[in-house]
């Protein structure tokens, strides 16, 4: 996921979780 320009600005687990329902990878990504 750092290869993805979006994710490069979350450093911590809530803006990433944040940015993943934003841009729907939550559901490539289920786990996390």
């Amino acid at each position: 996921m750092r290869r993805i320009e979006d994710f490069r600005a979350c450093h911590d687990i809530a803006s990433l979780a944040k940015k993943m329902v934003e841009l729907e990878r939550h559901v490539m990504f289920p786990a996390v």
